[in-house]
């Protein structure tokens, strides 16, 4: 008897995770740099079928990883901040984004270059691990006078 429970607990576990979905990466690049630091930005889309929280980056080419916001303060002045971390409730699209939430890499072991790739570990509280790799582009400019670039 506690062998086919043990079979029908396996059984269903295999058959929850064959319909869990997964944290969906797409528009992501990283801004090509010279220098000690740069952004990175891309969309992260949640079909895990659970609310997830995106709490930490890694690479290789830096020294360190955060994840930031920009706040504007009353005077229109941009400032970065390290985040501790990101809600991605299910079934939505989070936008990393200059100007607002983004990665950070601090402190750079290699110049970012134009048309290369690079790989990043984003990690989630409850799906863990998800690696993806960024192309290095330039900055996309704002056609406005508040165009806060805040990696050159």
């Amino acid at each position: 008897m506690k062998k086919l429970i043990f079979i029908k607990l396996f059984l269903l576990g295999l058959l929850t995770s064959a319909f869990a979905g997964e944290m969906s990466i797409s528009d992501g690049w990283i801004k090509a740099k010279r220098g000690q630091m740069t952004g990175a930005f891309l969309n992260i889309k949640n079909n895990t079928g659970f609310d997830d929280t995106l709490i930490g980056v890694k690479t290789k080419f830096a020294k360190r990883s955060e994840i930031h916001t920009v706040k504007i303060d009353s005077e229109s002045n941009a400032k970065m901040m390290k985040i501790k971390s990101i809600s991605i409730p299910d079934n939505k699209t989070i936008k990393l984004q200059q100007g607002g939430n983004h990665l950070m890499f601090m402190g750079l072991k290699e110049n970012i270059v134009s048309g290369q790739k690079y790989n990043v570990t984003l990690i989630f509280k409850n799906h863990g691990k998800v690696d993806v790799m960024l192309t290095a582009k330039k900055s996309h400019k704002a056609n406005n006078k508040k165009d806060y670039n805040y990696y050159d």
